[in-house]
């Protein structure tokens, strides 16, 4: 997340289409270097972290606790997608976790 910069949410599907999708638009914003930070979420989002990996970008599954206590150091309590992903990023940016 760049610092100072609005963000608009985006969706693509939990599938190969949808991943190459995102890889296509990650292009297009000339992204070349990303750190993907993800909510361990069982197997939902495995797929998509095993894909990002392969196209050689940073990935960080964190542990959904210390995504909740980092909402509740916010004081956050709105729980929907758009909320989650944005809380994430600032997390990523924040804490740097590690792969």
């Amino acid at each position: 997340m760049r610092e100072g910069r609005a963000t608009k949410p985006k969706k693509f599907t939990n599938n190969i289409q949808g991943f190459e999708s995102l890889h296509n638009w990650l292009k297009q914003q000339n992204v070349v270097e990303l750190h993907v930070g993800m909510e361990a979420t069982s197997i939902y989002g495995e797929a998509l972290a095993e894909f990002l990996y392969g196209e050689e970008f940073q990935v960080s599954i964190v542990n959904r606790v210390r995504i909740k206590g980092f909402a509740k150091s916010e004081l956050l309590r709105t729980k929907t997608d758009s909320v989650d992903s944005a809380l994430i990023a600032r997390f990523c940016a924040a804490m740097k976790p590690s792969q």
